[in-house]
């Protein structure tokens, strides 16, 4: 559940069960559109194969409070995953590594974005940003959504011409314990010299 983070309700929530997940910060742009052909910045859509190095991204960019909160295994991950009806996801790679994931969801009237980026590959951010400005260049209003430890993009958004709107507050109530492996097992003498 997101919540403004000073929003009244916040107390109720936690109340019923949900705990804090992370923070998440919304950027407004007031700065100027992209005019480049998006796909020349080596963007492309998101792919169902795409799914397992998306994790690896995932388990790269984000905090392990974070994970253990919204899933730590591939199934966990993929199921806690939000799917905006509007939406469109792309990827960007160097190499074989996932470096960067972007989704847009726009409106007639307004869009938002959301971007990750590996920590190893930050100089990429630009990039998708670039790409997500020119995806949405002919809507009105453009809005990205930023969690908190990502402060390389908060960066980039703020020298683009953003500015910080929002804060929001996610929480999460798990709906099942989560499952706890207790080794019964010895260890077992192989070989030995």
């Amino acid at each position: 559940m997101r919540v403004r983070q000073n929003d009244q309700v916040l107390d109720s929530i936690k109340n019923a069960g949900f705990t804090y997940c992370k923070e998440e910060f919304l950027y407004r742009f007031f700065g100027q559109k992209s005019k480049q052909n998006p796909f020349d910045l080596g963007v492309r859509p998101r792919m169902p194969t795409d799914d397992y190095n998306l994790f690896r991204l995932y388990n790269s960019s984000t905090p392990v409070n974070v994970r253990a909160t919204l899933g730590m295994t591939f199934d966990q991950w993929r199921n806690s995953i939000e799917h905006p009806k509007k939406s469109a996801e792309f990827v960007l790679e160097v190499g074989s590594q996932m470096a960067g994931w972007l989704r847009t969801n726009k409106s007639k009237d307004s869009s938002i974005f959301e971007m990750t980026i590996h920590p190893e590959y930050s100089v990429i951010s630009k990039t998708l940003l670039e790409f997500a400005l020119n995806q949405l260049q002919s809507i009105p209003s453009i809005s990205c959504l930023v969690p908190n430890y990502q402060s390389v993009i908060q960066s980039l958004l703020i020298e683009n011409g953003f500015i910080l709107d929002k804060k929001f507050i996610t929480l999460v109530r798990p709906i099942a314990e989560p499952q706890r492996i207790s080794d019964r097992h010895h260890a077992v003498t192989v070989a030995s010299l």
